[in-house]
């Protein structure tokens, strides 16, 4: 494949702890690649607003966090944040499961929270991260998954990056047998955490093509979470303009 296939598959990412409206201004400019857009910005919810008016013009969606990055808010100021990021313009929500609740066997907690999150976000996509490096084992991965498609998620996500362990093929193809196991819901991947070359992006795309089929991957089932991906994507170009994976 071209790797230019690859941009309409990522989710561009900001989510630094001291991001300024210039960042944001300058990762919606590099949404907008001569070969094609990515499928979303994903930005602090202060910043949804600026992204929506810089992206008007596009058909690149706006997706935000809620309950980030430590999955341990309430649900109300959980629901409080997604409220406020709908109002503000966004199309996609980013929600950490409470994997310490889940760990501590908290099952019904978890499954109220989840619920409650995906009845706040209404018919907009709802993304909930499963924050995989906290958990011991792929059956636990699995567990978490299949609740949060249970919940009505849209996507399952590995992580939020800001723990050492991201995406792996172990947690990705956990999620993906969740997925299989759950035939009547449309439901997504997105790997996150760590994924910032070519080779990372290729082993996922191919693993997931394997597990689920090549028809499957595309951008409202695939995403790939990154915020140095593009950069690399962009810089091979340069080199050479036929760069394949």
């Amino acid at each position: 494949m071209q790797i230019t296939e690859y941009i309409p598959l990522i989710d561009l990412t900001r989510l630094g702890d001291n991001d300024t409206a210039h960042d944001i201004e300058t990762l919606c400019h590099a949404a907008q690649t001569p070969y094609g857009d990515v499928a979303a910005v994903c930005v602090h919810p202060q910043f949804v607003t600026l992204a929506v008016q810089l992206l008007s013009q596009t058909s690149i969606k706006i997706a935000t966090v809620a309950n980030f990055p430590h999955g341990t808010g309430s649900l109300k100021d959980t629901q409080q944040c997604i409220d406020q990021c709908l109002s503000d313009g966004a199309d996609e929500i980013d929600v950490v499961l409470p994997y310490h609740l889940f760990l501590n066997r908290e099952r019904d907690t978890v499954t109220q929270f989840l619920e409650g999150c995906r009845h706040q976000v209404s018919e907009k996509c709802l993304k909930v991260i499963l924050e995989t490096g906290s958990y011991t084992s792929t059956e636990q991965i699995t567990e978490a998954a299949l609740l949060a498609i249970d919940c009505g998620a849209d996507f399952i996500k590995t992580s939020t990056g800001k723990i050492a362990l991201g995406a792996t093929p172990e947690a990705a193809s956990a999620m993906l047998s969740a997925i299989q196991q759950r035939p009547n819901h449309t439901v997504g991947i997105k790997l996150s955490g760590g994924i910032r070359d070519l080779h990372a992006a290729a082993l996922y795309y191919q693993l997931a093509q394997d597990i689920m089929g090549p028809k499957w991957v595309q951008a409202n089932t695939f995403r790939l979470g990154t915020s140095g991906l593009l950069d690399t994507i962009l810089k091979a170009l340069e080199t050479s303009p036929t760069a394949d994976k």
